[in-house]
């Protein structure tokens, strides 16, 4: 995957709210067909580092290329046109509306009525419950059956990247699994995926190369199974451990 361009490359981010710089010269890259983590204490930024990429934040210092061409300062309505999408972690569906009426909003991008209806068949088939309660209102779902919602809403624009902001959160183990499982088979269907986590371990199970952030800026990076092996990496974000402790 390294071998071609990256789909996605952050150079030396900066950004944050109301003048108080939460993220710093931070590096990342997403390639083609490739799931990235993002990992770390609370506070770290990683939500931040999501926002400023779609461009729901600012980018105060460095630059963000997507697809080789700079949308450093596009807004994120064009940055979603150029084929990226968002999860958040939560407010992400429409509660009152039905599951079809949710996947319909989700494409509100595509202006071919028939096209809309193949991209939601197609997500039907691939969660066939949101096809048995296609009528039901969204607020009648589990968390985690809003979170597949979520996602199949994202994934009616076909994007080239998908973000994923805290996928798991709230979720029973079983139902983490789930979803889980579904970003792998989105990922084998050849999206490449960026995705911050809080259940650190997972993640980088799944991913093949991840990222930690502490205070807004790159701690470790690399491959994901060899962060998981790292003892630093264990001792400080995979096991518990002081993260204030040998931090040379």
């Amino acid at each position: 995957m390294e071998n071609s361009a990256p789909i996605l490359e952050v150079t030396s981010l900066a950004t944050g709210y109301h003048r108080v710089k939460i993220v710093k010269n931070l590096q990342l890259s997403v390639f083609p067909a490739e799931i990235v983590c993002i990992i770390g204490p609370n506070g770290a930024g990683k939500s931040t580092v999501l926002r400023a990429v779609y461009g729901f934040l600012s980018c105060w210092e460095g630059n963000i290329r997507f697809k080789d061409e700079d949308i450093t300062h596009l807004p994120a309505v064009k940055r979603a046109a150029k084929g990226m999408a968002l999860v958040h972690q939560d407010g992400n569906i429409f509660p009152n509306l039905t599951i079809q009426e949710n996947l319909e909003m989700g494409g509100y991008l595509i202006p071919e009525a028939s096209e809309r209806r193949a991209r939601m068949d197609r997500l039907f088939a691939q969660l066939p419950f949101l096809h048995e309660k296609r009528k039901q209102a969204a607020r009648s779902l589990s968390g985690g059956e809003r979170q597949l919602l979520a996602i199949g809403m994202a994934l009616m624009t076909e994007p080239d990247l998908l973000l994923l902001d805290e996928p798991s959160m709230g979720l029973s183990p079983q139902m983490m699994d789930r979803v889980f499982s579904w970003i792998v088979t989105i990922h084998e269907a050849g999206k490449s995926i960026l995705m911050v986590e809080q259940n650190a371990k997972q993640a980088l199970e799944l991913a093949h190369r991840g990222y930690v952030l502490d205070l807004g800026t790159n701690r470790f990076e690399g491959d994901a199974k060899r962060l998981l092996d790292d003892p630093k990496v264990k001792r400080l974000y995979l096991g518990g451990g002081d993260i204030n402790e040998d931090l040379s």
